[in-house]
């Protein structure tokens, strides 16, 4: 490990990291990209051309065997998380999972129980917790700026058929539909913006989840501690969307289109004295996420979403999906 450095690698090198992670390292101070791994050995040797990626695998193992990287992004499909962050763990590494953790809930409470017994060091890759208008949400909403919280909501939507993921409505792959690929982002999202833990939930998955297929539409009924009520609509067949709204005793707090990184973001206050509309510049929150977790191994600083909050947030999808 190069001094006040991280060298990363990707188990999974694909469109998600070239188009959020490999921009995001170029706006790091703590991580670099070193490794990459791709199923065919010609496409990871492409790749890393492009890229200028030092070291390219078409073996997860031969990977990790590299004694130059320090910490992997998992980024395989979800089916494959289980094994390749235990293999991680084999090998001494620290690991950034990607969402949905696992397909089950028991497949991450094993990972959890590894990496605390190796006192490695394991992140929920929940980077939209990064992103600079969710954390002026989060500060609104705790400084108590709608006084007593009775309702959060939320919107996020995406047109899955322009996505280049084949696997992602193959239920034995993704580990569920879009509850599980955009809702796992929004159950973690109410819950750390408002403080509440999510108590009871409810919902209706169209067309119905099963080994054989994959819902593309969902409503979600919640509730949380301390009685605060809220809903989910999670969709694969919208436009891409995204809203929070929030309402308490003193005000009403929104905001849309929040999750585009190095734009601005526009956050709607309403209380007795008006609406105010707040202006948040997003930096590029993947970037943020990943010198977050190169802080934390090297200075042993606080991981904001560890592995015990992804065990969390797949025992509430396991719910819906009624997995036993």
């Amino acid at each position: 490990m190069t001094e006040n450095i991280v060298s990363f690698g990707i188990i999974g090198f694909g469109g998600y990291a070239e188009r959020r992670l490999i921009p995001a390292f170029t706006r790091t101070r703590h991580s670099r990209l070193l490794a990459i791994f791709r199923r065919q050995l010609d496409a990871a040797r492409l790749s890393a051309l492009e890229y200028h990626i030092p070291f390219y695998y078409s073996s997860v193992e031969e990977l990790l065997k590299n004694p130059e990287i320090t910490a992997v992004i998992v980024a395989t499909p979800p089916a494959f998380h289980y094994e390749h962050a235990l293999l991680a763990a084999r090998q001494g590494k620290h690991v950034l999972l990607e969402k949905p953790m696992t397909s089950t809930a028991t497949e991450m409470e094993k990972i959890v129980g590894e990496f605390s017994r190796k006192q490695l060091k394991l992140m929920s890759a929940f980077v939209m917790r990064f992103i600079d208008a969710i954390q002026k949400t989060r500060e609104l909403i705790q400084n108590e700026s709608l006084g007593e919280l009775s309702y959060a909501g939320g919107i996020l939507g995406i047109n899955a058929s322009m996505v280049k993921r084949d696997w992602l409505e193959d239920p034995l792959i993704s580990g569920g539909g879009v509850v599980a690929d955009l809702g796992s982002h929004l159950l973690d999202l109410l819950e750390y913006t408002s403080g509440k833990k999510i108590i009871q939930l409810k919902s209706i998955l169209r067309p119905r989840y099963s080994k054989k297929t994959v819902e593309k539409n969902a409503v979600l009924s919640l509730e949380f501690d301390e009685g605060v009520l809220g809903t989910l609509y999670l969709s694969f067949t919208s436009l891409r969307e995204s809203g929070l709204t929030f309402r308490g005793s003193k005000g009403k707090l929104s905001l849309q289109n929040f999750n585009r990184p190095e734009a601005e973001v526009e956050l709607e206050l309403t209380t007795e004295r008006g609406t105010e509309k707040i202006k948040v510049l997003n930096r590029n929150y993947y970037g943020s996420m990943l010198d977050h977790f190169a802080r934390a191994i090297l200075f042993d600083e606080p991981i904001l979403s560890p592995g015990e909050s992804g065990l969390h947030n797949q025992q509430l999808i396991d719910r819906i999906y009624n997995r036993k």
